[in-house]
């Protein structure tokens, strides 16, 4: 409560949380855009209605929750088939709670992405699940892989 609290009260201040590599280059320097997305279902359900967020050069965030493996990978098969992911900078993942297998989530991830040179990443405490911090969608962010971190409102 007390980060949303801060949120509420100060949106423009910084806050920086823990990430864990998923799919990433040992090259990859500081990554910057905008980050967007959500509920990845929720996304899924508004391809082609003009009312999905531009991923175009932005950072993708996606979390899950009730979902069944092949569900994930039948919604990210079809966000790719439809050129979504063509120029996103990065994908940064929240909870997958309880969806199952468990297990396959960072597979579809890194099946999806491997190759694409967008890199992935995991371990946001956000979404459905017991520990949810609130994030500040549509604001600029800063990925740090070195410090394994993701500075949001980052100047």
């Amino acid at each position: 409560l007390d980060r949303l609290g801060s949120l509420i009260l100060n949106p423009d201040a910084t806050i920086e949380m823990d990430l864990q590599p998923l799919l990433v280059p040992d090259s990859l320097a500081i990554v910057k855009g905008r980050i967007v997305g959500g509920n990845l279902a929720t996304m899924n359900h508004m391809i082609g209605t003009g009312f999905l967020p531009d991923l175009t050069d932005n950072i993708l965030f996606i979390e899950e929750v009730n979902e069944a493996a092949y569900r994930i990978d039948r919604m990210i098969s079809q966000m790719k088939m439809a050129s979504l992911f063509n120029n996103v900078r990065a994908v940064v993942t929240g909870s997958f709670e309880k969806c199952h297998p468990d297990s396959m989530i960072a597979e579809i991830l890194t099946d999806t992405f491997n190759g694409t040179g967008v890199p992935v990443f995991s371990g946001l405490d956000c979404g459905h699940g017991r520990i949810n911090h609130p994030i500040p969608l549509g604001v600029d962010v800063l990925i740090d892989p070195q410090r394994k971190k993701i500075v949001f409102n980052a100047a």
